[in-house]
Formats: C-alpha cells, structure tokens, sequence
C-alpha cells in the first residue's frame, strides 16, 4: 500500500512539475523539430512519419539524446546524429531534466497536395 501511494504522488508531483514552465518546454520543442525538420535532407533520406525523442539539457545547454523511438533506424539515426550536442537556449531551471518531444517528418511536396 505504501508503494502505491509514494507511486501516486511521484505522479502527481510529476504532473505539477509539467504544468510550471510549460512556454519554455514548448519552446524547447519548437527548437528540436526546428533542428531535426531541414526539408532538403528530409526529401533526399525520403524520411516519413513521427518519432519520440527523449533528450536531457547538459550544464553547458547541448542536448543529449537519451532515447528515439521511431520505427526504423534510419530515422533514429538521423535524430540522434542531428541533435546530439546540439546548442540550446534554455533556462537554467531546465539543465539536468529530460524532456520528451514528439517529431513528425512530413515530405514539402504532401504538404503542397493538402
């Protein structure tokens, strides 16, 4: 019973925490697609669908990829070899946390037909 309910409030304060700073994980966000979504390298792998990619800010505010899932290892490669160490504009509040962020790679020319 005291698991559950230590694993209740881990959740809770988990939960909490994600609410507070919510404009500066989104814009944390913004800046890994932004890295990771250069269309001509996009159109040349023809890389297609989503990923979810885990990364924790270093004290220097470089990413360090933790973990990519996203169905095929060309895309995980990619992911990982385009964001590791890449610089970030961060809070210091956010240094040392992991953040999860979903991706989807879309090709230019299935934007244009939409």
């Amino acid at each position: 019973m005291k698991t559950l309910v230590v694993t209740a409030m881990l959740l809770i304060s988990t939960f909490t925490f994600a609410n507070k700073g919510g404009e500066q994980e989104f814009q944390l966000a913004n800046k890994i697609k932004s890295i990771v979504q250069i269309d001509r390298i996009i159109e040349a792998m023809q890389l297609k669908g989503g990923a979810n990619v885990w990364v924790t800010i270093n004290e220097d505010k470089t990413l360090h990829v933790e973990r990519v899932e996203a169905g095929d290892f060309l895309k995980s490669f990619y992911i990982k070899k385009t964001l590791e160490g890449a610089q970030v504009e961060v809070d210091d509040s956010m240094i040392g946390k992991t953040y999860a962020v979903a991706v989807e790679f879309v090709q230019s020319n299935e934007l244009s037909s939409k």
